[in-house]
Parts: C-alpha cells; sequence; structure tokens
C-alpha cells in the first residue's frame, strides 16, 4: 500500500479562531488508520501533536514557501502521495481516497481562473488549491527543488497553485481533472461563504453534517 499523508495547510491565525479545530471536529476524524493527516504552518506557530511547522513563512505572502516546504517535508519523510487541501477544505474522506488519484502524479480539480500570461505559457491551465490537490512523490520532487517566487504573476508570493501548475507543466507533467474535486469529494468553504477572507467555519459542520445524511 503507498503511503499516504494529507497535508492541510493552515496558519496560526486559523488555529486561533477555530477554522482548524472544525476540520478536526470534523472530516479530520473519519481519515483512516495508515493515512498521516496533519496540519502544517510557517514559522512562529504553536507546536500541537497534530501539527507540523515547516520552515516557511505563516503569512499570506508566504503560501508559495509554504506549500513548497510541505512537499519537502513530504518527500523526505517517504511518502508516495501528497493530498494538500486548507482548513477550509471540506473533505470526503472516503470519496477522496476511492478517487483514482494514485493513477496520476498531478490530479485534482481544474481551475476556471487562468490568467492571460499563464494560458499562453500552459495552455492546459491549473488545479485549484482551495479543492485540494494530489501530487505523486515524483511531483513532489520537482516542486521541493523548484525556485520560488514571489513575483507579482503570483501574487507576490500567494498564488500557490499558479506556481506549482506552472513548475509541473514545464517538467512535462500534465494535470489530470476529476470533476468530483470542488463538487462533492472537496468542496472549497471560503467559496461558499464569501470568498476574499470572509470564511465561515461553522460552515464546515453544516457541511460534514448535511453529507453524513
Amino acid at each position: 500500500m503507498p503511503k499516504l499523508l494529507i497535508a492541510i495547510a493552515s496558519c496560526q491565525a486559523w488555529e486561533d479562531d477555530g477554522s482548524n479545530q472544525a476540520v478536526r471536529d470534523t472530516w479530520k476524524k473519519d481519515v483512516p488508520a495508515g493515512v498521516d493527516c496533519f496540519f502544517f504552518q510557517g514559522i512562529g506557530s504553536t507546536p500541537k501533536n497534530d501539527l507540523v511547522i515547516v520552515d516557511a513563512p505563516d503569512d499570506y505572502l508566504g503560501i508559495i514557501r509554504k506549500t513548497q516546504a510541505i512537499h519537502t517535508w513530504a518527500f523526505q519523510n517517504g511518502y508516495d502521495f501528497v493530498f494538500q487541501c486548507w482548513s477550509d477544505t471540506y473533505v470526503n474522506v472516503k470519496a477522496l481516497l476511492e478517487s483514482g488519484f494514485e493513477k496520476h502524479d498531478y490530479f485534482g480539480h481544474s481551475s476556471p481562473y487562468v490568467h492571460d500570461w499563464f494560458r499562453e505559457e500552459v495552455p492546459q491551465g491549473y488545479l485549484g488549491g482551495g479543492e485540494g490537490w494530489w501530487t505523486s512523490r515524483h511531483a513532489c520532487e520537482i516542486i521541493m527543488n523548484a525556485e520560488s517566487t514571489t513575483s507579482p504573476l503570483y501574487n507576490n508570493g500567494a498564488a500557490d497553485d499558479l506556481w506549482w501548475g506552472y513548475v509541473l507543466a514545464k517538467a512535462g507533467i500534465a494535470m489530470v481533472d476529476h470533476l468530483g474535486y470542488g463538487s462533492g469529494i472537496t468542496l472549497h468553504g471560503s467559496v461558499h461563504t464569501g470568498g476574499q477572507g470572509k470564511y465561515d467555519k461553522n460552515w464546515m459542520y453544516r457541511t460534514y453534517d448535511d453529507n453524513r445524511r
């Protein structure tokens, strides 16, 4: 059986406001034995048993570096596949693990938001981060060894989904789009509760309860 990691990218602010706890109280409980699931936060975070603190900033413009640090940690710890999402991502764990990710290097939901310059460079587009995405060990190694950026083209270091899409495409890894991501297997809470940093953690409890009926 492959060694699997569910990596929940987060920050101390989301730990403090209860967004992480909403995940602990809901779908994280459904992760089966044999699949590791940790929160990942940046420098300065308060240690917890289910939290890995990586060598990256813990702020918005440090998201690319945090994503790279997560994949570096996963590669160095021997994982075969990594599913990365955020603390505002709802996950149907059973459906996630049965979605066929293990056949691909880069698997998730195709983002509808593609910048014009990016469309020219990478016509296939990229996978959205809020819906969650899988990477194989091979893809993890590519992300680990890539040069991170704070370029305005990548929202000054915050557009990690755009960055990893570019990095993997340039390495010859095509994205694989699964329609269940973003519409049942996973849901991006910020999209459903206002976006623009207005996520309501109570949505996670409601969504989890609704999907258990």
